[in-house]
């Protein structure tokens, strides 16, 4: 099996990785589970929020008119859409594995 069948196998979709300031990460996770119900949050630190869209739920359309949106409210201050990598694939195998 090569390393592209192994992504579109076990990857999950997309990943949306948002820069904002920390004050406007409650309220902008809030909006976003209105907005964008599918998106789970998968990681948080600082300043840098990363979100996984499964690959069922997205419409690259409507995310990019939600998240183009919130930019122009300057609510957040940059982000980012791009498809699960062998990375994410690997990290998750990884994670995984030492929680069983």
């Amino acid at each position: 099996m090569n390393m592209k069948c192994v992504v579109c196998r076990f990857g999950t979709g997309y990943t949306v990785s948002i820069r904002c300031e920390e004050k406007y990460q409650g309220p902008l996770i809030g909006r976003l589970s209105v907005d964008m119900p599918y998106a789970t949050l998968e990681d948080q630190h600082c300043s840098q929020l990363k979100f996984n869209i499964p690959q069922e739920s997205a419409n690259l359309g409507s995310i990019f008119t939600v998240l183009s949106g919130y930019k122009h409210e300057k609510v957040l201050e940059d982000y980012s859409v791009s498809q699960t990598t062998l990375d994410d694939v690997s990290i998750e195998f990884l994670y995984y594995s030492l929680m069983f």
